[in-house]
């Protein structure tokens, strides 16, 4: 699932993308997503946001089979019909599995599923120690750019995406004592901007005119 953005005609599909876009366009924001002076301390999460924790969703949802098998594998399941038993969920993968192989052995180095748990969770306790004095990733009185990007993925590995599933193995990646700050963050983020991808199309009719 990619988020999408249709504004006076112009298209975008990236999260980040659209948040600094949104910045410039629309001239009554209230909270800037990238505030001014914040600017370094926003790229470095996002960063981060888009280097390890991406190639952390890759590794859950394509390259470590039990959790490949728990998310992926299993939401595309729900839309074959029993008889067509020809179809191959793998092999419609393959392609995708192999990207996302290539993109974890650059980030990660590694494809040992403990191995990757252990450094997503020391990549979390060092944001834990950050929210322990500050209710946001960066000092900010109002989230950024910075927690949409890891709210996103922490998302995602955890199946928490709000009106719809589509399953994980890691459930429990934000579970333990040393993560309270970063539980509650998350849940903080979920009360403000809590996801939502049902019923977002933009309508294909134009309503009529009062």
């Amino acid at each position: 699932m990619v988020p999408e953005l249709e504004y006076k005609g112009k298209a975008m599909n990236d999260a980040t993308t659209i948040l600094r876009f949104l910045d410039t366009a629309v001239e009554d924001e209230k909270e800037p997503f990238v505030p001014s002076g914040l600017d370094d301390d926003i790229a470095v999460v996002d960063a981060d946001a888009e280097g390890f924790f991406e190639a952390c969703c890759e590794f859950f949802n394509y390259v470590d089979r039990r959790s490949y098998e728990a998310s992926v594998r299993q939401s595309l399941s729900r839309y074959i019909p029993w008889w067509a038993f020809w179809i191959d969920i793998d092999a419609q993968t393959a392609w995708k599995r192999d990207k996302a192989q290539a993109t974890v052995d650059a980030v990660l180095a590694t494809r040992d599923v403990d191995v990757v748990r252990a450094r997503l969770h020391d990549r979390l306790r060092s944001y834990d120690d950050r929210l322990a004095t500050q209710d946001w990733l960066v000092a900010s009185p109002h989230p950024t750019l910075a927690d949409f990007a890891i709210y996103a993925k922490l998302a995602r590995i955890t199946d928490q995406l709000g009106d719809v599933s589509i399953g994980s193995a890691q459930k429990d990646i934000l579970d333990g004592d040393d993560l309270a700050n970063v539980r509650a963050w998350f849940a903080r983020m979920q009360r403000r901007s809590p996801l939502r991808w049902k019923g977002k199309r933009v309508p294909t009719t134009t309503p009529p005119v009062a």
